[in-house]
């Protein structure tokens, strides 16, 4: 004789799958987000690393010459070196007024590999950082303006609320410093720029 067939099991059973596939795709939703903030905090650690690794091969060619190294020809961008003494003292760049762009502003915003001539022969390329995009230095990076990775510890703000640095910079995950085409980046500071700061301005 063949069983009476029950509803009731089989809408019962249907609801079972309903609370697994929710729960299944609540738990895919919070895996994938996990993975994705690892994604970017492991491309913010690589973005640091280069940095280093282009400040290392600055450092190296004015250790070497006595002088950094200038951009391609016509570049008005040259750069210009720090004094470390300062650096480790009243944090100067150059003498004069701490915090004072007008007395620091070279390089400003150029694009790190408009130095890569120079600069081959301490560091095989350029790179271009973890989202496609180039690499800045920037001898008046402000960076009390917005909590920037990289900035942390260092805002040691003026009477107008400006902390600048002497720094190397990533656009981050939107790329802000692109904007411009030649060899000199946009004037874009925002919160998910990362930065190596190499000097600070202020006192």
């Amino acid at each position: 004789m063949k069983s009476k067939y029950n509803f009731n099991d089989k809408a019962f059973t249907l609801i079972e799958l309903l609370v697994v596939v929710s729960i299944v795709s609540l738990l895919s939703s919070v895996v994938l987000s996990s993975l994705n903030s690892a994604r970017e905090k492991a491309k913010i650690t690589r973005a640091q690393q280069d940095m280093r690794e282009i400040y290392n091969a600055f450092s190296l060619y004015e250790h070497k010459y006595g002088y950094g190294p200038k951009g391609n020809s016509g570049s008005t961008s040259e750069w210009q070196s720090w004094n470390r003494a300062m650096c480790d003292g009243n944090h100067n760049i150059a003498g004069g007024t701490p915090n004072n762009p007008d007395e620091h502003d070279r390089p400003n915003q150029a694009f790190v590999d408009y130095f890569e001539t120079e600069l081959t022969e301490f560091i095989s390329e350029i790179p271009t950082d973890p989202w496609g995009n180039r690499y800045v230095i920037d001898a008046v990076y402000n960076c009390f303006e917005n909590s920037t990775g990289g900035c942390e510890g260092s805002p040691d703000p003026d009477a107008d609320n400006n902390d600048f640095v002497y720094a190397i910079a990533s656009g981050g995950p939107n790329g802000s410093y692109n904007a411009n085409t030649g060899y000199q980046a946009g004037v874009i500071y925002d919160s998910d720029n990362v930065v190596f700061v190499v000097c600070d301005h202020a006192n």
